[in-house]
């Protein structure tokens, strides 16, 4: 009896995820592109294909699901009114997909989203003030746009809102300006890609930073 149940086990069909242990990754991409990359199996020629049916996930407005992280570091280049030299930057972005701008032939593709960043940076004064030393502080909100993105590269522009404050560094006052900013990424899994990250800020009176950042993307 024992010997009969092991044939029927070895004869009976394996599920179509065992025998495909990549459909996972290919389901991401085609999520991620709006382009169908999974082969077709064979389907007889008078046999009616039913509708294509996009299942719901996640909110219908930002989808935390597909919740990203940026850790990242590099520099910060300071316009000549701050009288401060390059500094070494280090931050963390958090950005998730706003899948209700998404078009209807890929409703949760990845095209627009939403991210929150907070950044920091040692900054010392060129300049004689009573403090020239300190931490500046950078958190931004904003939106951005998918240009591009497959299951190897990212193209992203971005741009938000950012209040920035400098520590109690003499003579820079806290404020709000505008960012705008460019990704370029490398993916190397499934949920991990490195990035280039640079971002202009506009500040007051002419003044703006430039942060040249190199990064990596965690999925979750």
């Amino acid at each position: 009896m024992n010997v009969l149940l092991e044939v029927m086990l070895l004869l009976a069909p394996q599920s179509k995820a065992a025998l495909d242990p990549e459909a996972s990754a290919l389901a991401d991409l085609e999520r991620r592109s709006g382009r169908v990359v999974r082969q077709q199996e064979q389907e007889p020629a008078n046999q009616e294909l039913p509708p294509l049916e996009f299942k719901e996930e996640g909110s219908s407005f930002i989808d935390f699901d597909w919740l990203e992280m940026q850790p990242r570091v590099g520099m910060a280049i300071f316009s000549d009114d701050y009288h401060i030299d390059a500094s070494p930057s280090f931050g963390v972005q958090f950005r998730a997909p706003m899948t209700c701008l998404s078009p209807g032939s890929n409703p949760h593709g990845e095209y627009f989203g939403v991210f929150a960043e907070a950044d920091a940076m040692f900054i010392e004064r060129t300049i004689r003030v009573d403090d020239p030393k300190g931490v500046a502080l950078l958190l931004t909100f904003g939106f951005d746009y998918s240009l591009f993105r497959d299951g190897t590269w990212l193209l992203m522009i971005r741009g938000g809102a950012q209040y920035a404050t400098y520590g109690g560094v003499s003579d820079l006052e806290d404020g709000f300006g505008a960012v705008a900013g460019l990704s370029i990424g490398l993916t190397l899994s499934r949920s991990l890609s490195l990035t280039l990250c640079p971002e202009m800020v506009f500040g007051q009176a002419g003044d703006n930073i430039i942060l040249g950042y190199a990064g990596m993307v965690i999925e979750f």
